[in-house]
């Protein structure tokens, strides 16, 4: 449960644009034992992690990782998003980008 939580946590701090915070919590997501469909879904944040630092190399790595995590555990919602990463980096949307903080 806990590798879920903070899945889900790194995931919305990806989204929310706390780069920093949610690179953490994606590493300790995958440092816990979580399902196999995980591991894929969480590689796929942590290659946008990577696209929004300019890293597409390390980026494209993570895509890879989820794609084939994605494949073998049969989770097409992560093998499909980790296909369209591969071909365009991650950029977070235009509403989230122009919030103030």
């Amino acid at each position: 449960e806990e590798a879920r939580w903070r899945y889900a946590y790194g995931a919305s701090l990806v989204l929310s644009g706390r780069i920093d915070d949610a690179d953490r919590e994606l590493r300790q997501s995958l440092a816990l034992e979580g399902p196999g469909w995980l591991r894929g879904r969480i590689q796929n944040e942590q290659g946008k992690v990577e696209d929004v630092r300019g890293n597409r190399a390390a980026a494209l790595q993570h895509y890879r990782e989820a794609l084939r995590v994605g494949r073998a555990e049969h989770d097409p919602g992560s093998s499909d998003e980790a296909s369209r990463l591969l071909k365009t980096a991650y950029r977070r949307p235009a509403e989230v980008t122009n919030v103030r903080q």
